[in-house]
């Protein structure tokens, strides 16, 4: 509706039309005025609604057009449509319309004025829905849902209104029909208007469902969707053709979400928040991201993919409600194709180190690796770039680099070398554009070796500044920050990092060893304290170290990192991790995460430690996106192949649990940890002899792992072997006389053998260490023949 000037007075005010006097202007839309009247006849009192037509407008078009309005409101009978209580013809000629008196707000002010959370403002809208059924029964489309044209009652009963440019599906109802396609774009909101009907295309019963999935949207977080800065008619094509939204459930936490118009930002911010922090569990509450898959099912530009009607939305709206499984299917596809449109994203190959001399030297290895494992920290800060890890570049930094861009999958690739002369270190870099084969910026540095932080402030800042012209105050403060501004503490910490890339036992154990003297050197220096928190964490799982030694560890060193630098989202993933591991807090890990995401939404980590979240509580569609993100983020590293295959054996698809081991095998050859992952699946697949072939070769590569140990016995005796299993379990007892091995371990090998009593003897003892893989206890396939015993409930 139009706003009207103040103080404006019609000149309609106290004229009658038919038996009601006009006393009051309510609003005024395309062609069309609303007034308030009251029945002055004498039959009896009555407040109603009168639509005339605009002066001027009388024209025959308009006539048509407002006649068939009146047509299309009088076949309509439905608690939530605004009832037609007659009409007819003024003086004049003029066809008016006589509708019933809502006193009422509009949908969002309503929601906003009496702050109505997730569950009502559901309530309400689900009542649109029924409204927009019932006019879908008589085969009418609305094509102008938006919430101008949605009133509420102050019982929260909502009213829909306004039938003005609705297409009629019906020929009885169709005596008035006419061609008002070109009319129906000139009036429309664009906003709230179908891919197919901003392009003036065939439109059905699935347009007016896009139209809710955008109203849905916008009572949800407190804006809309699309972000139109600009209303050039192609623009607008563009962009709802094309641009597929961030599901609502992350625009709270997407600082780079620009909303030009803040005319329609609700009052009360986005409401997933408030859902968010309300939830005490994820089991005890209905989950987010179903919202999430709801409203971009309804939102998805192929017409057929959407709700087949209103009525299956709103049924899907109750299921949330209820707690019970939504209909709408995961929405990963689109999320990471939005994040890839949305963000830039970089890789950095390790700095090539010119010079024969100078490739044996230490020294310069660590530093060109460590220097683009440094950069990518830095620049990781700026969550509209998308940072591959190390983890990702390393098997290509031999390669020209845009091929190795291709292979990384990325907009930019950073490339440079090292020469050291004396004291002196001289840099050359470009970025270069993957797509377009050229370079977008090069520059050549000459520092002293002892100025190796000044380098790494200038590179950051530049590529940020080339990639992202318009930094904002946040992004600049984050570049440039620093661990520290020791120089020695920073070199040390750079030859942690070289060495922790390599994950082999020996470099692992250096990489403690340049961590430390980091710390000796600067203890302020947040970094090498989260490495080793890391080091303690991966010793412990893999069974070098026992959990109640190393997570209280762990947890130390990562509330020092904190206590120094609280922004780091590195260190809330790892904080959430432990809480989940050996805390067992679920809904204190969420937090964390939810705060590592905040802070870096591109953290492949976090991403893991989400899907973790999910999955060792059954829940495993949203675990299934998380983990598949966290992959997106790190496509290249066999380990994140590795979590994925682990993710899907525990919801028991096993045949895509061995896919992604085999592609993380493909990547890495003798790989041990992709040898069990491979093997683990395998054994569950109906192939129980390659399981016992891959397990007991990835024993031999990997130092006699327990873990690998106790999946041989699962593989073995579903190759009927159990004399071959118990003699790994044996042999795992005589271990643990001499060494640690973890009690989860044993309990499972005793499980795989069926000598539930001492598998159960067992779980008990990986209990009172806490042993963090007991957080796997209600989900792993292997433990489905003790879930029957009363015992297995207690645990």
């Amino acid at each position: 509706m139009e706003s009207l000037p103040e103080n404006y007075e019609s000149p309609m005010i106290g004229r009658r039309i038919g038996v009601y006097e006009l006393t009051e202007e309510l609003g005024r839309g395309g062609m069309g005025i609303v007034y308030l009247a009251n029945r002055v006849d004498g039959e009896f009192r009555q407040t109603v609604a009168v639509k005339l037509i605009k002066r001027g407008m009388d024209t025959d078009l308009i006539l048509k057009r407002f006649r068939r309005e009146r047509q299309i409101t009088a076949t309509l009978d439905h608690p939530n449509i605004a009832y037609f209580l007659g009409g007819g013809s003024t003086e004049d000629g003029l066809p008016y319309f006589v509708m019933e008196y809502i006193e009422g707000k509009p949908l969002y002010q309503f929601c906003n004025d009496n702050k109505l959370d997730i569950k009502e403002r559901l309530q309400i809208f689900r009542q649109i829905c029924e409204a927009v059924e019932a006019a879908h029964q008589k085969k009418i489309i609305h094509r102008d849902l938006k919430p101008s044209n949605i009133l509420v009652k102050p019982d929260g009963t909502t009213k829909l209104l306004d039938f003005g440019i609705a297409k009629v599906l019906d020929c009885n109802l169709n005596e008035t029909e006419i061609d008002t396609t070109a009319t129906a774009m000139r009036v429309m909101t664009p906003e709230y208007a179908s891919p197919e009907q901003i392009s003036g295309e065939h439109i059905s019963n699935s347009s007016d469902i896009y139209s809710l999935g955008v109203i849905l949207y916008e009572i949800l977080t407190g804006h809309r969707p699309y972000r139109l800065k600009r209303q050039v008619p192609h623009e607008v094509v563009r962009i709802i053709q094309e641009e597929m939204p961030l599901p609502p459930s992350v625009t709270n936490s997407d600082a780079e979400m620009e909303i030009e118009d803040l005319s329609f930002i609700s009052q009360e911010g986005n409401l997933f928040a408030e859902l968010q922090h309300s939830r005490e569990t994820s089991i005890s509450n209905p989950n987010i991201k179903d919202l999430d898959k709801i409203v971009l099912k309804a939102l998805n530009k192929n017409s057929a993919r959407r709700y087949k009607s209103a009525a299956e939305f709103a049924e899907d709206i109750t299921n949330y409600l209820e707690n019970r499984p939504v209909k709408a299917e995961s929405v990963y596809v689109e999320t990471v194709a939005i994040k890839k449109r949305r963000k830039k994203s970089v890789a950095i190959l390790p700095f090539k180190i010119i010079g024969a001399e100078s490739s044996k030297n230490t020294d310069d290895i660590f530093l060109g690796i460590g220097l683009a494992d440094a950069l990518v920290s830095r620049l990781s800060g700026v969550r509209r770039l998308i940072v591959r890890p190390t983890s990702s570049v390393l098997p290509f930094a031999e390669e020209n680099p845009i091929e190795a861009g291709k292979k990384i999958g990325v907009n930019f690739i950073l490339d440079g070398t090292i020469r050291r002369v004396g004291d002196r270190i001289r840099v050359s870099v470009q970025l270069l554009s993957v797509g377009e084969n050229s370079a977008r910026w090069a520059e050549k540095f000459d520092e002293k070796f002892t100025d190796v932080l000044e380098l790494e402030d200038s590179i950051s800042e530049k590529v940020a500044k080339v990639l992202l012209p318009q930094l904002t105050g946040r992004e600049r403060r984050r570049l440039e920050k620093r661990g520290t501004n020791n120089t020695q503490a920073y070199q040390a910490y750079l030859r942690g990092r070289y060495f922790a890339n390599q994950f082999t036992d020996e470099a692992l154990l250096k990489s403690i060893q340049c961590y430390n003297e980091a710390i000796e050197i600067d203890p302020d220096y947040a970094l090498p304290h989260l490495g080793i928190a890391d080091f303690y964490i991966w010793s412990s799982v893999f069974g070098e170290l026992p959990s109640q030694n190393a997570y209280p560890k762990a947890k130390e060193y990562i509330q020092t990192a904190l206590s120094i630098d609280d922004s780091l989202g590195e260190a809330y993933a790892l904080l959430a991790f432990v809480t989940l591991l050996f805390d067992w807090n679920w809904s204190e890990a969420e937090r964390l995460i939810k705060r590592a995401l905040e802070l870096n939404p591109n953290n492949h980590f976090a991403h893991e430690c989400y899907s973790n979240f999910y999955s060792t509580q059954g829940i495993f569609d949203e675990a299934y996106d998380e983990i598949r993100q966290a992959e997106e983020l790190d496509p290249l590293s066999p380990r994140a192949k590795l979590m994925t295959s682990w993710t899907f054996y525990q919801g028991k698809d096993f045949k895509q649990g061995i896919a992604k081991s085999e592609q993380a095998n493909e990547m890495k050859s003798d790989f041990p940890q992709g040898l069990m992952h491979f093997g683990n699946s395998l054994a569950h697949f109906g192939r129980a002899k390659e399981a016992v072939e891959a397990l007991s070769k990835g024993i031999l590569l990997w130092r006699n792992s327990a873990m690998a140990k106790y999946m041989l016995c699962y593989a073995y005796a579903a190759e009927g072997q159990i004399e071959e299993a118990r003699k790994i379990v044996n042999e795992l007892l005589e271990n643990a006389e001499k060494g640690h091995v973890k009690p989860y371990f044993i309990a499972m090998a005793f499980a795989a053998i069926g000598e539930n009593d001492e598998a159960f003897k067992w779980f008990e003892k990986a209990i009172a260490e806490r042993n963090e893989w007991m957080v796997w206890f209600g989900t792993d396939p292997k433990l489905d023949t003790l879930r029957k015993d009363v015992r297995y409930r207690i645990f």
